[in-house]
C-alpha cells in the first residue's frame, strides 16, 4: 500500500512515519509518503495523488478544501464539510472520511461515566479536527458548547453550519480575550490549535478558570514533549487526553477502512505514538 498526506505542515509528518513503520513490522507492506503544497496548488496535487496513491490522509489546512472538490460525498462528511482522508474503493471511487470523528467516538464510548454532559465544551480552533470534536461530542450527549478562535468569522461559519445539522444545541463564539472571563461550567477543553510560538490562544487558556473541578483538558497538538497546556492541567488534578492519544484511535480506524482487516487495535499503536496518557 502506497499512501500519502497532503499537507502544507509536517505537524503530522512524525506521526505518519511511526505508524507505516509499525505497519511494515505487523505484515502489511506498505510507504508513506509527504507531499508538501501550497494552498494555490492543492486541486492539482490532489488529482495527482489520486492517480498515484492507493490512500490519501489530508493535512493542514486541506480538510476543508477537499470536500466541495469531490462528486462524491459520505454522510459525515456533508455533516462536516470537511475530511482528513480519502478511502479508495476498488482504487477507483474515493470517499472523504474522517478518521478523527471515529477516533473521537472510539475515545469517549471509553471515557464513558467519567464525562459530565451537563457541562459546557469549549473548542479552540476551526478546522477539521474542531468540526470533528463537535460533532461527535454533539451525538454523545453535549448540548452547550463555546468555540475561540483567531479567526471570528471562521468560527462562526463552522457554527452557522453546525446549527443547520443539530437541533436544541446552544453553540457560542468566545473571542479569545473573554476566555479568562468565563464561568468554571466547562466540562471539556479541546485545543485542536498547534504548539507554536505564535499562538497566542495558549496563554489565555492556560489559566483553565472555565474548567469544572473533575474536568478534562484535551490538548490534541502532536507534541514529542508534554505540552504546557498538559502539564497545567496535571498540576491541577484535571483529567487530560494528549494529541497521540487520540492519533491511536484514529489510525487503527483508518488502516481497517484500507485494508478491511484489524492490524492494529488501539493498545497496539499507543506504544508507537509519544505522550500517551492512559485511559
Amino acid at each position: 500500500m502506497r499512501w500519502a498526506e497532503i499537507t502544507s505542515t509536517d505537524e503530522q509528518k512524525d506521526r505518519f512515519e511511526s505508524l507505516s513503520r509499525e505497519l511494515n513490522d505487523r505484515g502489511l507492506r506498505n510507504s508513506f509518503h509527504q507531499l508538501k503544497v501550497s494552498g494555490g496548488d492543492f486541486s492539482a496535487a490532489l488529482k495527482e495523488a489520486m492517480a498515484e496513491f492507493d490512500q490519501i490522509r489530508l493535512g493542514s489546512p486541506f480538510g476543508r478544501e477537499a470536500v466541495p472538490s469531490l462528486s462524491r460525498q459520505t454522510s459525515e462528511s456533508s455533516i462536516l464539510r470537511s475530511a482528513d482522508c480519502l478511502v479508495a474503493e476498488n482504487k477507483q471511487l474515493w470517499w472523504p472520511r474522517s478518521a478523527s470523528l471515529h477516533g473521537i467516538k472510539t475515545l469517549l464510548n471509553e471515557l464513558g461515566q467519567a464525562l459530565d454532559l451537563s457541562g459546557s465544551v469549549l473548542i479552540v480552533g476551526n478546522g477539521a479536527l474542531a468540526r470533528a470534536t463537535a460533532v461527535a461530542m454533539v451525538q454523545l450527549g453535549f448540548k452547550n458548547f463555546q468555540v475561540t478562535g483567531r479567526s471570528k468569522s471562521r468560527v462562526e461559519d463552522m457554527l452557522s453550519q453546525l446549527r443547520q445539522t443539530f437541533f436544541g444545541v446552544h453553540y457560542a463564539y468566545v473571542a479569545p480575550e473573554s476566555l479568562v472571563r468565563l464561568p468554571g461550567d466547562s466540562s471539556i477543553l479541546v485545543n485542536t490549535t498547534p504548539i507554536v510560538a505564535d499562538n497566542e490562544l495558549l496563554p489565555e487558556l492556560s489559566y483553565l478558570n472555565f474548567l469544572r473541578r473533575e474536568g478534562w483538558v484535551w490538548d490534541l497538538a502532536l507534541n514529542r514533549e508534554e505540552t504546557a497546556l498538559l502539564k497545567e492541567a496535571g498540576d491541577l488534578n484535571l483529567n487530560r487526553v494528549s494529541g497521540y492519544q487520540l492519533a491511536a484511535f484514529s489510525d487503527a480506524e483508518w488502516v481497517r477502512w484500507c485494508t478491511g482487516k484489524k492490524y492494529l487495535s488501539h493498545p497496539d499503536l499507543r506504544p508507537v505514538t509519544k505522550n500517551v496518557t492512559p485511559v
